[in-house]
């Protein structure tokens, strides 16, 4: 297909791009069950991969690709070891560009094939400024996001405000949010009535790319620097209301969980009890165990009688 690059803005054959990280997938297939993945908004329909859209010339693609290995293998596969206990975790120049990238995508996704309506006039106008910051960054045009800046959040342990959870005394925790904290992958643009930003959720990594955010001391510990850092699992802090929106994420996919068939919820049932030697090694089964711990039997899908 010939068609301009959303990136280098060339006419060129586009190619099928991941708007989320293929290794994001590949991880999740590799710890279920079945080798395969069931998208929240449709629970029933089994998949081999996520969203791909022909947004990329060739060159733009292998660009981006160059980014994605190191932050795979230096961030994100160590916070997916569930033998690892992690403190810190140390990036070079390639964790921004790939956190810049990722955002970048998302939006651009979020701006050509679903809708932006929730914005203000004022964030549309800051979407386009940071649509095209984070563009000449990515093609090398800009040595700086300026304030559009990403932000890591890591999954881990139990200090985060927003962590796995095992006990807690709060009211309305969802019965499903550590299998969302830990296993969901999401895109949206979130937006109140002074912040705008962009949110990526690669299983345990939570990435924030800055459209509009005035309150920026709300954020700590979790700015990604363009040179080298470090990403700390300790220390953080981000706005309270991130939390509830999380907590409303995993409610939602709990609701699409229950609505899945009984035609489907037979075979998942089948197919677990035909692996019974291996449920307890999967990451899945680890994550809903801490859901049962946190709100006992209402982890559990509720099946009609």
């Amino acid at each position: 297909m010939i068609n301009q690059c959303k990136l280098c803005k060339k006419n060129m054959e586009l190619i099928d791009s991941h708007i989320i990280p293929k290794f994001v997938f590949n991880h999740l297939k590799k710890t279920s069950l079945t080798g395969k993945l069931r998208m929240t908004q449709n629970p029933d329909l089994r998949v081999q991969d996520g969203i791909k859209l022909p947004f990329l010339c060739k060159d733009c693609e292998t660009l981006l690709n160059q980014w994605e290995k190191p932050f795979c293998e230096q961030i994100f596969k160590p916070l997916h070891d569930s033998e690892s206990k992690i403190e810190s975790l140390k990036y070079g120049d390639w964790a921004l560009r790939f956190a810049v990238s990722v955002s970048w995508r998302v939006l651009e996704y979020w701006r050509c094939e679903r809708s932006l309506e929730g914005l203000s006039d004022v964030q549309l106008q800051a979407t386009e400024v940071a649509l095209e910051s984070w563009r000449k960054f990515l093609l090398g045009r800009a040595n700086q996001v300026n304030r559009f800046e990403q932000h890591v959040l890591p999954i881990v342990g139990n200090e985060l405000p927003i962590d796995v959870i095992k006990s807690t005394s709060a009211e309305g925790i969802s019965p499903f949010l550590n299998r969302y904290l830990i296993r969901g992958t999401q895109m949206d643009v979130i937006a109140s009535e002074h912040s705008a930003f962009v949110y990526s959720k690669l299983g345990r990594v939570l990435i924030f790319g800055f459209i509009k955010e005035p309150c920026r001391s709300k954020w700590k510990g979790t700015k990604i620097f363009g040179i080298e850092g470090t990403i700390k699992s300790r220390g953080n802090s981000i706005p309270q209301y991130i939390g509830k929106y999380l907590n409303e994420k995993a409610e939602f996919s709990r609701a699409k969980y229950n609505s899945m068939s009984l035609k489907q919820d037979k075979m998942v049932s089948e197919i677990q009890k035909k692996n019974l030697n291996r449920i307890a090694e999967l990451e899945i089964f680890r994550a809903m165990q801490l859901d049962v711990e946190l709100s006992g039997k209402d982890a559990f899908k509720k099946v009609p009688k």
